[in-house]
Formats: C-alpha cells, structure tokens, sequence
C-alpha cells in the first residue's frame, strides 16, 4: 500500500529536515527530503501523527451497549446525545438473532473525528462509551 501523493514545501529539492507542518500551523513535520514523515514536534516535544492529505480524516471509534431493556429509547437518547457530541452512527449490531419488543439485546458502534494535533492514547482510539444517568460518557471532548 503506497503512501498517498502528499503536498511538497514549495521547493522539492530541499533537504530532509524539520519544517512547518501542512496539517497544523505552529507545528513542525519531518521532511525526509522527498515526503512528509509521521514525525511532528511542538515546543520541542516529538510525537507520531500520521499526514493526512485533503480529504482524509483520522477516526476515533467507540462502542456502547444499548441493552436488554428500553433499547428504542436507548438507542435514541443515545442517537441524540452523541450526535451532539461529534459522534457518527457506524452501525447497529443486534446480538440477539429473534427480537422481542423490550428485550432487545445489541450495541452500536459510532466513530468521531479527531482533528490534526489531538492526541489520544492508544486506547482511546477504540473505546467504550458508557451512558451514566442518561448521558453518553466518553471520546475525545
């Protein structure tokens, strides 16, 4: 799997070195002297972040539980609550291969953006959101 055509600093003949990144002003990507690397830096400490090219966006991917019991009303307060939050409906699993109307057993699997410069841990990249009280808890805010 190559690499997608990436954006070059203004002149392709430049050497390998640190520059300012494309994806995030005030930030510096490794240049490797013919495309831009995973490496970035801000005040002077050094993370991996893949360079995304217009149009690509990183994904974070969570997971919740809608239940046994009130799945309709779960599943919509859930519906509502992260789709104010930034989360996207993936889809709908049902675990249960015979629904019954109130004992639907199933989860739902959403997925969130996660703009330049946010940094999970590895963890977080795929998680499980939980629903306290009736508020969905969890992702990157």
């Amino acid at each position: 799997m190559g690499m997608p055509d990436q954006p070059t600093p203004p002149s392709t003949r430049r050497p390998a070195g640190w520059e300012p990144d494309p994806s995030l002003p005030g930030r510096l990507r490794y240049w490797d002297g013919k495309r831009w690397t995973d490496h970035v830096s801000l005040d002077g400490e050094t993370c991996l972040e893949p360079y995304l090219v217009d149009g690509q966006v990183r994904w974070q991917y969570g997971v919740i539980n809608i239940g046994a019991y009130n799945a309709t009303e779960r599943t919509q307060a859930v519906l509502g609550q992260a789709g104010a939050n930034g989360w996207q409906l993936v889809s709908i699993y049902d675990k249960a291969s015979n629904w019954q109307s109130g004992m639907e057993k199933g989860f739902m699997l959403l997925r969130k953006p996660v703009p330049a410069g946010v940094r999970l841990d590895d963890a977080e990249w795929c998680m499980t959101i939980s629903m306290a009280n009736d508020r969905v808890k969890g992702g990157v805010e």
